[in-house]
């Protein structure tokens, strides 16, 4: 049974969100985990306070950061529907973050994100690969797209919606979800390695988002339905998005 937490920041407000509990499923349940970054694992601070790190949980420090104090995303409460807190991510900064030295390993992949995009209408990058292979983004024409190779668009993005997108990768295939739901396929990947990577534009801030985020996680393994579900069915959980 999942249980409501509810933590008092320095300044004395209260932030609650849903936590699925210690017996229930967690990401580190399945085998190949690299990424794990979730906003509810902040440590609480107060409301528009610059967050200079987003730490790691899967136990390997794969955290992303921004040394640049004018250039971080800001941490804002109650934003997804059970009141877990997002960082958002603003064109006008622009906000990022960076992890150059990450190396997720293996030639099979799978991202999950949670995301609520705040402005459309221009190319925006939700994770780019430090060396391009990978990337998830915003086109201008308001639609998600991926790129492994060759682009992917799969599904119209709608301002202020929360969603799940899921990216799978294995050779000479890949897959992008919306909320559990397959929205596109190609046959493109070539079965890399990938190195580096930035959270909110491209790697110079280039094509920077204006997005609340969630969660990112990456597994080293082409997930299953089965897996895919178990993934899908605790960011809906915590983050109140339907699947």
């Amino acid at each position: 049974m999942g249980i409501s937490l509810d933590l008092a920041s320095p300044r004395g407000s209260k932030f609650k969100f849903f936590d699925p509990g210690a017996n229930a499923f967690q990401p580190t349940d399945l085998t190949g985990l690299e990424l794990w970054l979730e906003t509810r694992y902040i440590t609480p601070v107060a409301d528009g306070t610059a967050i200079q790190t987003w730490t790691d949980k899967s136990g390997l420090g794969n955290n992303f950061s921004q040394a640049n104090a004018a250039l971080r995303p800001i941490y804002k409460t109650n934003i997804f529907v059970g009141g877990a807190p997002a960082l958002r991510f603003t064109r006008t900064v622009p906000n990022y973050l960076v992890n150059a030295a990450v190396t997720f390993t293996g030639t099979t992949h799978t991202f999950y994100y949670v995301i609520k995009p705040t402005t459309v209408g221009a190319i925006q990058e939700v994770f780019r690969s430090g060396d391009s292979l990978v990337i998830m983004r915003i086109l201008a024409a308001n639609s998600w797209a991926a790129f492994d190779g060759a682009t992917r668009t799969f599904g119209a993005v709608s301002n202020g919606t929360r969603v799940i997108l899921t990216y799978t990768l294995t050779a000479g295939a890949s897959a992008c979800y919306v909320n559990g739901v397959q929205s596109g396929a190609g046959a493109a990947w070539t079965a890399n390695a990938i190195a580096g990577g930035t959270i909110g534009a491209h790697s110079n801030a280039v094509n920077p988002l204006t997005a609340d985020y969630g969660a990112v996680l990456r597994y080293a393994a082409n997930h299953s339905a089965a897996q895919r579900l178990q993934v899908h069915t605790y960011l809906s959980t915590v983050y109140g998005i339907a699947i």
